[in-house]
């Protein structure tokens, strides 16, 4: 059932946001004539597969090519406003359609984050990637990190066809409230941010004291003769 509504869905969108993806790719030529008009970069899929994702090009293009997290001051003015309405996933329709995404799950993240999940977070690779998900629909880049990772979590442990279709409806309302649609101001690289976490874990765990040695205990030899 799953796999049946990703296709079905994803041609409709295909279809029926065609003339809007087309406004978008024009937007982004006029714009900056010489950058690319999409952004591709590899992520971490099922099961930690690595999959290539296609985007429309939100930032400028001299920092699209890196893990940037994108801030108002990344984005290109066409940019912030595909951001805000959610046409720059467009393209992942077809990823959905070869089988390397879902339309509901975690959100596909950079390769450099893939050391740094623990082992409570990793299940969040139990299922395939998804355009949208829970973190999504309950304050998108609005969350840190470990509130996305805990949502991806019982995502995956409450997975049914009825989460699914439920999440898919709320996020038009998502969509259409522009809360936290636009840019992850504020919020780190997730490497960064564990690191300062793993950081600070270290410096507030107390010092082992070492034992003092104990020493022999004195004696006294009596001389020869005494």
């Amino acid at each position: 059932m799953k796999r049946f509504f990703d296709i079905f869905i994803s041609i409709t969108g295909l279809v029926v946001l065609s003339p809007f993806a087309l406004i978008c790719a024009i937007a982004i030529k006029l714009e900056d004539p010489r950058g690319p008009v999409f952004f591709r970069q590899e992520r971490n899929g099922k099961h930690g597969k690595v999959i290539k994702i296609t985007k429309f090009r939100t930032m400028k293009s001299s920092l699209s090519g890196g893990d940037v997290v994108a801030h108002k001051d990344t984005l290109t003015r066409a940019g912030k406003v595909i951001r805000k309405l959610s046409l720059d996933e467009f393209p992942q329709f077809i990823s959905i359609l070869k089988g390397d995404m879902s339309l509901i799950g975690p959100r596909p993240l950079l390769l450099s984050y893939y050391e740094w999940f623990n082992a409570e977070e990793r299940r969040r690779f139990d299922v395939l990637p998804g355009l949208t998900g829970l973190s999504q629909i309950n304050g998108r880049t609005n969350l840190n990190w470990d509130e996305r990772f805990r949502l991806d979590v019982e995502y995956v442990e409450r997975l049914s066809f009825w989460l699914d279709l439920r999440i898919f409806v709320l996020t038009f309302f998502a969509v259409f409230s522009h809360k936290g649609t636009e840019y992850d101001d504020g919020l780190e690289n997730f490497d960064v941010y564990r690191k300062k976490q793993l950081e600070a874990q270290l410096f507030k765990e107390p010092r082992i004291r070492e034992a003092p040695k104990e020493t022999a205990p004195a004696f006294r030899s009596k001389s020869l003769g005494a």
